[in-house]
């Protein structure tokens, strides 16, 4: 009778512990599931806020981009204003221009006439180098100088921004010279004709980039 009692009371022992071990891996479980569903919970908000940062960081980006394009629009627009109402002086300031006509009369230009005249022309990078077009444009100019034996015309040459500013005003001296050359290869008289330089103080265009500096490589003509 006394062993069955022992035994009886090991046994109740060893179900009350195997109860309490199982609530203890209950309540582990429980809490494991609670923190992996919270770290969850947390990546999603964190991923949320990178989210709406690279939106923004996007937003900015783009009103960044927009308002850059917009001053470079602005500074275009107001080059090519600029350069427009250039030539509209010159070719006022031609139209007043009368010359003698054979047998004693005067005649005025001609507004193509004018526009050859004025028309500049343009050179390759660090070139003094005449290009065909600029050729047959000078040549259109010099048929019209032989027309009007009174007109005069001052080449004024110019560089692009790039190098140094002393090599800038020779290579436009040098730019101007050789339209000169030209001129008087086809017959023009030399004191028809005066040559200087500007370098790089005078462009057509502000700016940088292939398209501003080509319009800057250029003579320039104004008829008197």
């Amino acid at each position: 009778m006394h062993r069955s009692s022992l035994v009886l009371v090991v046994t109740l022992v060893a179900l009350a512990g195997c109860a309490t071990m199982g609530r203890q891996v209950e309540t582990d479980s429980g809490d494991l599931a609670t923190d992996l569903e919270q770290a969850r919970q947390d990546t999603v908000r964190a991923r949320a806020a990178f989210d709406t940062l690279i939106e923004q960081r996007r937003a900015v980006d783009a009103r960044s981009v927009a308002f850059e394009d917009s001053l470079r629009r602005a500074r275009e627009a107001a080059a090519a204003a600029a350069a427009a109402a250039r030539d509209s002086a010159q070719r006022v300031a031609a139209a007043a221009v009368t010359t003698p006509e054979p047998g004693g009369g005067e005649r005025a230009l001609s507004e193509a006439e004018i526009r050859v005249m004025t028309q500049q022309i343009y050179f390759a990078t660090n070139s003094a180098h005449l290009t065909n077009a600029a050729r047959n444009l000078l040549r259109e100019k010099a048929a019209i100088l032989a027309r009007n034996p009174a007109l005069t015309l001052t080449l004024t040459g110019h560089a692009d921004a790039r190098g140094a500013a002393d090599y800038n005003q020779r290579l436009s001296e040098r730019r101007a010279a050789a339209v000169q050359r030209f001129l008087l290869g086809l017959g023009i008289d030399a004191e028809r004709l005066t040559s200087e330089g500007r370098g790089e103080e005078a462009p057509a265009m502000e700016g940088s980039g292939e398209s501003v500096w080509q319009r800057n490589r250029r003579v320039e003509f104004e008829i008197s």
